[in-house]
């Protein structure tokens, strides 16, 4: 009798571990990751947009793809975060000292949910950023960004790393060196 006993409760323990999923289920997370797919793909077409924006130094087309609502958290150290007007005078006080601005090795991501892992809508990069300092340096630097968007396809929040007092501290000693 007490074999049967264990036996009953194994069996009712591996039923009760058994997925549960149905074809349903599995039908409606495929349906919302296509849902998403979509999403990130619209997200993705502005980020694009942003950044062709940038490499031609035209502020205002860049900041066309963020909406005004929109959040900017800065690599500089001890600068603060800001929004989308923040966001203007730190690109234009860039290109007024740096040209032939161009992101190169460029890998374009989703961005995922941090509890789910699934795709979000969101969208991220890394890549080499390259460009010519006023004073003749030849720059280049890594670069990491994430951006959130609303509903609309307008960015609403990015972070971005990089080593901003690495390419300062090396235009400050080409500078010194000429």
């Amino acid at each position: 009798m007490k074999p049967l006993f264990i036996s009953a409760i194994i069996a009712l323990t591996l039923l009760a571990c058994h997925d549960q999923s149905t074809p349903a289920s599995e039908a409606k997370t495929a349906s919302s990751s296509t849902d998403m797919k979509a999403v990130y793909e619209k997200n993705l077409a502005t980020l694009k947009a942003a950044v062709a924006a940038f490499e031609k130094e035209d502020v205002e087309q860049f900041a066309s793809n963020y909406a005004d609502s929109a959040k900017f958290h800065p690599p500089v150290y001890g600068m603060p975060d800001g929004g989308k007007k923040d966001l203007k005078n730190y690109v234009s006080a860039f290109f007024a000292n740096w040209d032939s601005i161009k992101l190169v090795q460029s890998n374009f991501l989703p961005g995922l949910d941090s509890a789910t892992h699934e795709m979000d809508g969101s969208a991220r990069y890394y890549g080499v950023w390259s460009a010519v300092n006023k004073n003749g340096y030849k720059g280049k630097v890594k670069v990491y960004e994430a951006f959130d968007f609303n509903k609309d396809n307008k960015i609403i929040d990015v972070d971005g790393y990089y080593d901003a007092g690495g390419v300062m501290n090396a235009v400050n000693n080409f500078a010194n060196k000429k």
